[in-house]
């Protein structure tokens, strides 16, 4: 990866980061700060790119918490019975305030899925949590 590329993608970090934050949507912030949607889209898409092997380690370091009495390797629970565990991490397109579509949860670790999330980035979380 080339010096611009690493720049540009720490930059984006902070960008869509600023835009999560603002409460605006994805095209209204764009308006309101000069980038086009397509440019935001492509650096989102290269950021998530980044940090998905990252989140996926986290996955494999983490001991398998199955609850029930059937065998399953992640147990899939719906909103109303998750505990707040303090320490989560979140995979989403955005911290919107919609409910997500899927959570996933592993020992301290809590995977949002929003209906929003990209075919890819579901393909690749159900890849990785597999391999684990």
């Amino acid at each position: 990866m080339s010096e611009k590329h690493k720049y540009n993608l720490e930059r984006w970090k902070l960008l869509i980061q600023d835009q999560m934050n603002s409460g605006l949507k994805i095209i209204d912030w764009c308006k309101q700060n000069g980038y086009t949607k397509d440019s935001f889209y492509y650096w989102q898409n290269c950021v998530r790119r980044e940090l998905l092997p990252e989140a996926l380690e986290q996955l494999k370091q983490a001991p398998l918490v199955n609850t029930s009495t059937s065998a399953s390797l992640v147990d899939v629970t719906p909103l109303a019975h998750i505990p707040d565990t303090g320490s989560t991490a979140l995979l989403s397109e955005s911290k919107s305030t919609s409910t997500p579509a899927a959570v996933i949860k592993r020992k301290d670790v809590s995977i949002e899925i929003y209906g929003s999330a990209s075919k890819d980035l579901i393909q690749n979380l159900i890849k990785g949590l597999s391999d684990a």
